[in-house]
């Protein structure tokens, strides 16, 4: 066996500290890709709802076995109370750019609406029902 020498010892105290600072610069580096993805996946989970949101009001209304015009105006009413989004916003569904309703019996009634987010638009769907 060979004697133990100093050198064997493993690492010293500038080794580590010079590994530290190291992964501290590429902690650094992929901190902001961090960041983005996290704001990235909060944004997609508000149109999500938001989308989610949209759909159950178009599908609300064909719910009805036989809806009237009152019924959508009360579905409409009812879509543009603001509902929280779980990001401390609140989504409000609307007739996209403030259009009104236009609906006349024994037609089918264009419904193109839109999720806001505290006023901007970030989802939206184009519905159609029929009013017998």
């Amino acid at each position: 066996m060979s004697p133990h020498t100093r050198a064997d010892d493993g690492f010293g105290l500038v080794e580590v500290i010079i590994a530290m600072v190291l992964l501290a610069i590429i902690a650094m580096a992929l901190l902001p890709a961090l960041w983005n993805g996290i704001r990235y996946s909060a944004e997609q989970s508000s149109v999500a709802t938001a989308t989610r949101q949209v759909n159950a009001v178009v599908e609300q209304i064909r719910g009805y076995e036989k809806p009237t015009c009152t019924d959508i105006q009360h579905e409409l009413d009812l879509a543009a109370v603001a509902k929280p989004d779980g990001r401390n916003g609140s989504i409000t569904v609307r007739l996209k750019d403030g259009q009104t309703l236009s609906c006349t019996p024994g037609n089918l009634i264009d419904l193109p609406l839109e999720a806001m987010l505290d006023g901007k638009s970030i989802a939206s769907v184009h519905g159609e029902v029929f009013v017998p």
